[in-house]
């Protein structure tokens, strides 16, 4: 206890008289606060988008799905968030228009899963505003569920066109 008092009573003593602290060791090498300055532009926002097109699934297709309501198989189903599945077609767009209502209602995100372009997904989301509608590939809902035709709604764990 005696040697932690001597020490601070010994730097006070120095800090009170002006003297700077000594350095025991210097091993070289680059300040550790000193840092390169980097300059940075952040990206363009189209050039992004552009980047991940055309969204293709050839998986799916537009068309019915027999069987009518399709209860997932799996309960963590019923966890999810509504979401609907569509493509850039005549056959999409109309059910969609047709639904818009529930899937407003029901906060259902949309994944467009075959468009060719950024072009088209704008035109998609003008067109059904204000659902959100996603560019990504639906091959996951083929593997999972065996779902090869769009568009269709999932919502509390069942899928419903």
């Amino acid at each position: 206890m005696k040697r932690i008092a001597t020490l601070l009573i010994a730097l006070y003593c120095q800090v009170a008289s002006g003297q700077s602290p000594e350095t025991i060791a210097d091993f070289g090498g680059d300040p550790f606060l000193k840092t390169p300055e980097i300059k940075l532009t952040p990206p363009r926002r189209d050039a992004y988008l552009n980047d991940h097109f055309p969204v293709l699934t050839p998986s799916m297709s537009p068309g019915r799905i027999r069987g009518g309501d399709l209860p997932l198989p799996h309960e963590t189903a019923k966890l999810h968030p509504s979401f609907f599945v569509m493509g850039y077609d005549k056959y999409s767009v109309q059910w969609v228009s047709a639904h818009k209502q529930k899937l407003v209602e029901a906060s259902a995100k949309g994944f467009v899963v075959n468009v060719e372009s950024a072009a088209q997904l704008q035109q998609l989301r003008s067109i059904l505003k204000p659902l959100t509608l996603i560019a990504a590939p639906g091959s996951s809902f083929t593997e999972l569920w065996g779902v090869q035709h769009y568009p269709f709604f999932v919502h509390q764990g069942v899928l419903t066109q």
